[in-house]
């Protein structure tokens, strides 16, 4: 800290300001230095603070880091205040408008009746307590936390005023939980020695496997390595020479991939419930005749009206056959004629200009559906 002269000379240059005001002088760090060990010019610089003072000048000797003395400066101070407030309202005249409000019960207490003061309470006072009395005082917890290594280093013992069944509950381990079940619930207490039984179990089943290996063994195991190695030589051969002769700039041929018999198309037909056989006899005979040559018309005898009705029934035959084309019989060309014209019926209705029209109108315009309505308006929004 600083010296004592130029703290008091300090003081006087600013003494104006304390002028009718209560004033208290701490005289702090006193565990460093008492009163005591002061010279005598020290204490008269000290006495010097209090001449020329309106009001009395109170010295303090405090150590914040003992707490001696603290105390009484500040209940002190906080009296000193309140009689000086009590004193501004007593010149200011409030005092009466609070005698007003205020209604006192009875009278004063009768000579008869003295105060009863409890007896622990006057040996608290006349300093007679036993130090069973002092024993019983619980110790607060900021004193336990200075005796145990201060802030930062004491933790709290949360678990101290837990009431439970049992007392000797309060520091049990709390059980670890997983999955809705107490892990050690799962724990073996002989897993060390279960575990050095299996690896001792281990260790004599290795080297009985080392003992079975003898020298037939291994010979058999080498020819056999050897005979599997030149055949993956031979693979690798095989597919590299593959790769040379491979030409690799045209597409490649895929005619051969789908190709399929008589048998398998006649087969496939009858599933169908189709005349495979007439196909195959027509691929039979189409094979080595020209395609260039236009059927021959048959010269049939008879009169117009003969030839014109077996037309118009060539005709209706034809269009049968090229509607029943793919189904097994006229029921089923019918049943998917039906499907056929129930689904252009959804097209026509919805007018749809076929199948890949997905044209959407725009039913709600937007010049007729943003903005406020105005007068008149009601019949369009």
């Amino acid at each position: 800290g600083y010296p004592i002269p130029p703290q008091v000379a300090l003081f006087h240059s600013i003494k104006p300001l304390f002028r009718n005001r209560p004033l208290l002088i701490i005289l702090n760090k006193t565990d460093v230095r008492p009163m005591s060990d002061l010279s005598a010019e020290e204490k008269q610089l000290l006495d010097s603070m209090k001449e020329g003072a309106e009001e009395a000048v109170h010295f303090f000797e405090t150590s914040c880091a003992t707490k001696n003395g603290v105390d009484a400066a500040r209940s002190k101070a906080c009296d000193l205040l309140l009689e000086r407030r009590v004193e501004q309202k007593v010149r200011a005249g409030k005092a009466t408008n609070f005698k007003n409000r205020l209604q006192i019960a009875g009278g004063p207490a009768p000579e008869s009746r003295p105060p009863c003061i409890p007896n622990s309470v006057l040996k608290e006072r006349a300093g007679e307590l036993p130090d069973a009395e002092d024993a019983k005082r619980e110790k607060l917890e900021k004193e336990r936390m200075e005796e145990l290594g201060g802030a930062g280093v004491y933790s709290v013992d949360l678990w101290k005023n837990a009431i439970l069944e049992d007392p000797s509950w309060k520091y049990d381990v709390v059980p670890e939980i997983l999955d809705g079940k107490n892990i050690y619930d799962f724990v073996d207490p002989d897993i060390d020695r279960k575990l050095a039984e299996l690896e001792k179990e281990e260790e004599l089943l290795m080297r009985e496997a080392a003992l079975r290996d003898d020298e037939s063994v291994l010979s058999e195991f080498a020819k056999t390595q050897k005979v599997l190695d030149e055949v993956h030589s031979q693979t690798r051969q095989r597919k590299l020479m593959n790769k040379l002769k491979k030409a690799r700039n045209h597409a490649p041929n895929t005619r051969l991939k789908g190709r399929k018999s008589g048998a398998e198309v006649e087969e496939k037909l009858n599933a169908k419930g189709l005349d495979g056989a007439k196909v195959r006899a027509r691929s039979a005979s189409t094979r080595g005749r020209s395609l260039v040559v236009k059927r021959q018309r048959t010269a049939t005898g008879g009169d117009a009206g003969a030839s014109r009705a077996e037309s118009v029934a060539r005709a209706a035959s034809t269009r049968s056959m090229s509607r029943n084309k793919g189904m097994a019989n006229e029921a089923a060309a019918q049943k998917a004629e039906k499907v056929r014209r129930k689904f252009w019926r959804k097209h026509a209705k919805q007018g749809k200009k076929g199948e890949a029209d997905h044209h959407i109108p725009d039913w709600k315009p937007k010049h007729l559906f943003s903005g406020k309505r105005g007068i008149g308006k009601t019949d369009r929004r």
